[in-house]
């Protein structure tokens, strides 16, 4: 498969429009620095509904920046679980990351409220999920969310059950709002099976780019866990809390640095040329990175 994931733009006159539109998508909304905690959601149904995406042309971040460096940041969000049994969404300010950090919830920078595209839905364990739709825009600046040198070595866990077989890009890190994907992970129907084919895309310090692929039986339509143990000689990949295979480097892929303005996307790879048409449609219950690559091993599976 190409190395790029990549949407269409739409191109806008004047950075005053460019403000306007920013501000109206829920993704780079402003975040308020107080604790807001959120009304419970209703759970959707993911067989029905679509919302169409549309694009934004920003020619570089430092534009964006001009309106205000809270339009990308995002806040730390996560699920409550009340007396009652349900959940609610809270949000507080995020600072910067502790170079200590540990574990990232990818999940976690989605906001509230939910950005256009983006719904709750019944997860595999009891609490919600996320249902994403095409149109969906989930965009942060990653200086806020991983530690300054990023992880060395790290694993990614993922919970997804896609709706489509098609191309979905289930989460990008770009070193700019455009631009070739620096780690990614992406999904799409193999070419010579009925089954589905994983890919992990990792650059390293954008020299050289890596795409290890794996291929499973379809994923369409069911929970699925995923994860990836990232070392220096190569990828191990698990499914359902089980190893598939183990993919080798000839070379290390040596240390992953993100630039300053790099941008992380979840269900979809910025908006690039292209991008809208690989858009991640389906639920993602788990998204998150781990600076000790032994965690892949260890991800808790539902019996």
């Amino acid at each position: 498969m190409g190395s790029s994931l990549t949407p269409i733009f739409v191109p806008f006159c004047g950075r005053f429009f460019i403000f306007l539109l920013v501000v109206a998508l829920a993704s780079v909304t402003s975040s308020k620095a107080a604790i807001r905690q959120g009304a419970e959601f209703k759970l959707e149904d993911t067989s029905e509904g679509s919302t169409e995406g549309f694009g934004i042309e920003i020619e570089t971040l430092s534009e964006l920046e001009e309106f205000g460096d809270g339009l990308m940041k995002p806040d730390l969000c996560f699920f409550i679980h009340q007396e009652n049994g349900s959940y609610t969404w809270t949000c507080e300010d995020r600072g910067y990351p502790d170079n200590n950090l540990k574990d990232v919830d990818l999940l976690g920078t989605i906001g509230n409220p939910l950005p256009i595209g983006v719904s709750l839905t019944k997860g595999p364990y009891t609490k919600p999920a996320f249902h994403f739709r095409s149109g969906a825009n989930v965009g942060r600046f990653a200086r806020y969310i991983f530690p300054k040198g990023f992880f060395k070595e790290f694993s990614i866990s993922v919970v997804i059950r896609p709706k489509s077989a098609e191309r979905g890009v289930v989460f990008a890190l770009l070193p700019h709002i455009r631009g070739n994907v620096i780690l990614g992970l992406e999904i799409h129907r193999d070419s010579f099976s009925e089954g589905t084919t994983i890919s992990l895309i990792h650059a390293n310090n954008g020299n050289t780019r890596t795409v290890f692929d794996f291929t499973v039986p379809s994923l369409t339509g069911k929970w699925t866990w995923l994860s990836f143990s990232i070392r220096n000689n190569g990828v191990t990949f698990y499914k359902d809390c089980r190893e598939v295979d183990t993919k080798f480097l000839p070379t290390a892929l040596g240390n992953f640095t993100l630039p300053r303005n790099s941008a992380l996307y979840i269900g979809r790879a910025g908006w690039t040329p292209g991008a809208s048409s690989s858009a991640f449609q389906g639920d993602i219950a788990e998204l998150s990175m781990h600076r000790d690559p032994n965690k892949a091993q260890h991800q808790e599976c539902k019996a």
